[in-house]
């Protein structure tokens, strides 16, 4: 079980681009538990967002099959 909220925020920068931001703060549940393990689970939650949110951005670059 995790605990936390997430936002993302897309703004458009022009003609065929835009920016995505990302922001979270996610920590496994019994609360007391989980938030002194943030030191470690919140670099590998942000790496797992980034490659996931970088497969998106690949995904609808690329021409339709």
């Amino acid at each position: 079980m995790l605990g936390g909220w997430a936002e993302i925020e897309v703004s458009a920068l022009g003609p065929g681009r835009s920016r995505l931001v990302f922001t979270e703060e996610i920590w496994p549940r019994p609360d007391a538990v989980g938030k002194r393990l943030g030191a470690v689970a919140t670099p590998l939650t942000r790496l797992f967002v980034r490659l996931l949110v970088d497969g998106l951005v690949r995904g609808a670059q690329d021409p339709p099959r």
